[in-house]
């Protein structure tokens, strides 16, 4: 069983136009999220890795730091990456959310992460939004 909160985000993200192809961003309003943005990403696909173009006060303090335009992978233990990788991977190719846990060094324990794909304002899956 998820977390509450992955539930909720899941129940946000299927309720998008789309949903079960990939939504575009616009059509994702911040607010619908509630009190899960605080703990919410967003990113963009760079040529390797998505770069973190927005993140919540609770992501950036877990992380120690401020975010943008920081490569999201790099946050991770170096053992978590590739499995990250993998699920970011599998996001885009299956068009549907992916539910990994990760460790981040600085928290205490496995982080149950939420990511799922959108697209951006030409029509390109090149866009993500994540929830810790």
């Amino acid at each position: 069983m998820f977390h509450s909160g992955t539930q909720e985000f899941l129940r946000v993200w299927s309720g998008l136009a789309e949903a079960g192809r990939i939504p575009f961003r616009r059509d994702l309003r911040p607010e619908a999220l509630g009190v899960l943005l605080n703990r919410a990403f967003l990113a963009e696909r760079g040529t390797e890795t998505p770069m973190v173009a927005l993140a919540g006060g609770w992501v950036e303090r877990l992380h120690g730091d401020a975010l943008m335009r920081r490569p999201w992978l790099d946050l991770w233990r170096e053992e978590d990456r590739a499995p990250l990788a993998d699920a970011l991977f599998r996001l885009f190719r299956e068009a549907r959310p992916v539910v990994v846990a990760a460790d981040a060094g600085q928290a205490n324990g496995r982080l149950e992460i939420t990511l799922a794909p959108l697209r951006g304002p030409h029509g390109a899956a090149d866009r993500l939004i994540g929830l810790y």
